[in-house]
């Protein structure tokens, strides 16, 4: 059998593409393979591969046709070949959200092509979400007349303020801050606007100074003195505020008043900065369809034309009979994992390992959590801390590890360790080389991946974890649910969710024999079910089964 393999080349970095690397070897043993990239890109092969463009693709002299496909915005050039040729499409996630956007930049922008694209993707309830967010945009202005700056607010932003950008913060049409300081006399805030626009600073509703922008004076700095006040309260306040056209172009909807660049205040030790980077206690909501990346899958174009689906759990094949039918040939195996744990130089000296990576020397000792993939909220971050915090108040002994890149704007990881003063208990890695990412993964004691909401596909992070023998624990979520108890403990999301996972973070902490028990049935669920070369003796069965790309017939 001859197989036609699209999937991406090692440049940019895809979670896919990685995943269909290590996985190809043992395709190779079943079927001839051929691999093929997007067009121009086929000089980035990886050694021992030859790789072939799309457009070189021709109808004959393939047995099947096979995609690796998932929510990365570089897979948006599989769409029409899908939609061309049909083909085996091996789906990793059933929202298809972020490639979408990138292969229809219409759905951004509020207009009739938006919508067309909006019904063809996600049908009614598409449309109807899609909708949602362009009134959402009439309707900020009546928003925000409503708000109130309340007094009971938390912290130094309080609100009207957007996420974080390179170069400052936006604000809305008025956005409220506390000085954090007693004796504060003074402040200084350099911004930048739209012409026409006026910035006025109050101080509990006295005005103290303001600013009107121009063609020639875009960017402006607002300072004004006043008697020696603690931890006093100002505003922004921003008129009048309209959409520009990049705006309108792009689908923006948010109420864009002003830019701050720098914020700072005046007390009787000099002047301070105000860290631009912390959460604002009541934050703006994002001005455009984003917002609503979890709600709106996005998928028709591949589940509508493929010819027959590979995917990795029984909930994803549900998701698709019930968008095809139940004739649709869906076949379902695990996402897949290699044994990782043979690769350890010195198999069970965590502690060693723990050394090589910098860790505190303390940390040889106790029960080390580790986490992975890029620090967002729906990884459920903020759980895991919370019920760190929890139980390292009865068993301090136990500790974190959270490695990958951070995003600040969407989850202020640093500040909320800070908050519940896990300062000394939480090492926040970053994103690191994957040789580190396999080290940590051979000191951990658990990997807790907690997901919700999701995209619907299994997280390669826990197949890490079992692939390095190693307990997992991640959320009862429909695809999550389907993983063998005996290796993944799952916790029910929704309220009692930080209970649950302190509870069973105790557990496994005082009775290291059920660490271990879990470790060996982590082992057995690789050996058994789960290794790369029982998925590629899958994907063969399935194949022989599966009609060939109706585009070739």
């Amino acid at each position: 059998m001859k197989v036609a393999l699209v999937t991406t080349p090692p440049e940019p970095v895809s979670g896919v593409g990685d995943y269909t690397r290590r996985l190809l070897p043992y395709l190779r043993e079943h079927f001839e393979v051929h691999i093929f990239v997007a067009t121009g890109l086929e000089g980035e092969a990886w050694p021992g591969e030859t790789l072939h463009p799309v457009s070189a693709l021709r109808q004959g002299g393939y047995d099947h046709l096979l995609y690796q496909l998932g929510n990365w915005i570089n897979h948006t050039f599989m769409v029409p070949l899908v939609k061309q040729y049909g083909g085996t499409v091996v789906l990793h996630d059933w929202i298809l959200f972020d490639l979408a956007m990138a292969a229809w930049p219409s759905l951004h922008r509020f207009g009739f092509a938006g919508l067309v694209r909006a019904f063809r993707e996600g049908g009614g309830e598409g449309v109807r979400i899609w909708l949602e967010n362009r009134l959402l945009g009439r309707t900020r202005r009546a928003w925000w007349k409503a708000a109130r700056l309340a007094e009971d607010l938390p912290g130094t932003l309080l609100s009207g303020w957007y996420s974080r950008e390179a170069t400052g913060r936006w604000i809305g049409d008025v956005a409220g801050f506390r000085v954090p300081a007693k004796g504060c006399h003074g402040v200084k805030i350099r911004l930048s606007g739209e012409p026409g626009r006026r910035v006025r600073l109050a101080l509990e509703a006295r005005g103290l100074a303001s600013v009107r922008f121009t063609r020639r004076r875009r960017t402006a700095e607002l300072s004004a003195a006043f008697p020696p006040r603690d931890r006093p309260r100002l505003t922004l306040e921003v008129a009048p505020v309209r959409s520009i056209p990049y705006q309108r172009k792009v689908g923006d909807t948010r109420r864009l008043g002003a830019m701050v660049h720098s914020l700072s205040f005046v007390d009787p030790g000099g002047e301070h900065p105000i860290d631009l980077h912390l959460p604002p206690a009541d934050p703006l909501p994002p001005g455009d369809i984003r917002r609503d990346r979890f709600r709106l899958a996005f998928n028709r174009s591949v589940t509508r034309n493929a010819d027959a689906f590979i995917v990795h759990s029984e909930h994803l094949r549900g998701r698709i009979e019930n968008a095809r039918g139940r004739s649709t040939p869906v076949g379902v195996v695990p996402l897949g994992a290699g044994k990782r744990w043979q690769d350890e130089i010195r198999p069970g000296d965590r502690n060693e390992t723990r050394t090589g990576l910098g860790l505190p020397a303390h940390w040889k000792d106790g029960m080390l959590l580790t986490s992975f993939g890029h620090v967002q909220s729906h990884k459920r971050n903020q759980v895991l801390l919370r019920a760190l915090a929890a139980v390292r108040r009865i068993r301090p002994a136990v500790r974190l590890a959270l490695v990958g890149g951070l995003e600040p704007e969407q989850f202020d990881v640093e500040a909320l360790v800070a908050e519940l003063d896990l300062g000394d208990a939480v090492h926040i890695a970053g994103h690191v080389s994957e040789e580190a990412v396999r080290g940590f993964l051979h000191a951990s004691d658990v990997v807790v991946q907690l997901r919700g909401p999701t995209t619907g596909g299994s997280s390669s992070a826990v197949f890490e974890g079992l692939a390095h023998g190693r307990p997992v624990i991640g959320s009862a979520l429909a695809e999550q649910r389907e993983l063998p108890d005996a290796c993944v403990g799952k916790i029910p999301p929704g309220g009692g969710e930080i209970e649950s996972l302190t509870g069973m973070l105790v557990d496994l902490h005082d009775h290291p024999e059920k660490r271990l028990t879990m470790e060996a049935a982590a082992r057995r669920y690789v050996e058994e079910e789960c290794h790369l070369s029982h998925v590629a003796h899958k994907y063969a069965a399935f194949l022989r089964e599966f009609p060939g790309p109706r585009g070739w017939g």
